[in-house]
């Protein structure tokens, strides 16, 4: 399975998600890795290219981009998304628009948390 995660909060970035992949890199070998974690940045954010300024630009043209990203990397056949603050929206988009976004799962951080 291949999980999407992108986190955009106030001062937000990909680097929220180091604490998850330095589990997965100390719970498994990189031929026995179960999952591939991809953690691109919502454009304008981060290392990424701003949008356009000459159109509108909305979630759904990010939900779009990042669809596209995911099934040009062979994932066509599902992944699943997560997202928090901006990202929450653009996750939800991907889930309902694209049928290759299986799912928008709640936080795993945050179940921890509860338990």
């Amino acid at each position: 399975m291949t999980f999407v995660g992108f986190d955009l909060q106030l001062a937000g970035s990909f680097l929220e998600f180091l604490p998850i992949l330095a589990r997965l890199k100390k719970a498994y070998d990189p031929k026995d890795l179960p999952y591939h974690v991809i953690v691109p940045s919502l454009p304008g954010f981060a290392f990424s290219d701003p949008p356009p300024l000459d159109k509108d630009f909305s979630l759904h043209d990010v939900a779009r981009i990042f669809n596209h990203l995911m099934t040009s990397l062979g994932f066509e056949d599902g992944y699943v998304v997560q997202g928090g603050d901006i990202g929450s929206k653009t996750a939800r988009l991907m889930a309902v628009e694209y049928p290759s976004c299986k799912g928008n799962p709640p936080c795993l951080e945050d179940r921890e948390r509860e338990s």
